[in-house]
């Protein structure tokens, strides 16, 4: 069993549910999220400047060494792991 937790304003990609059993399958993962991604269209008028590197420092940020998503990523992991580390307050 895996809990997904996503802002409201997320949207997961496609295929997510087979993205996070893939991602913790192996058991040497205890957390996943996805590459985040800003959709232009669904913003009110244009694009910021910047938004592309904005996206790009968001993904490196996330990645080894660092490992540190953000929670627009749709972070990922077993129930059981949620629940040895204390669950939800």
């Amino acid at each position: 069993e895996v809990v997904l937790f996503l802002h409201a304003e997320c949207t997961p990609p496609p295929g997510y549910d087979e993205c996070c059993t893939q991602t913790l399958a192996s058991g040497s993962n205890i957390l996943g999220a996805f590459t985040f991604r800003v959709d232009a269209n669904s913003l009110r008028g244009p694009a910021p400047a910047g938004l592309g590197m904005v996206e790009f420092f968001a993904n490196v940020r996330s990645r080894p060494p660092a490992c540190m998503p953000y929670g627009d990523q749709g972070l990922h992991m077993r129930t059981a792991d949620l629940k040895a580390i204390g669950g939800v307050p």
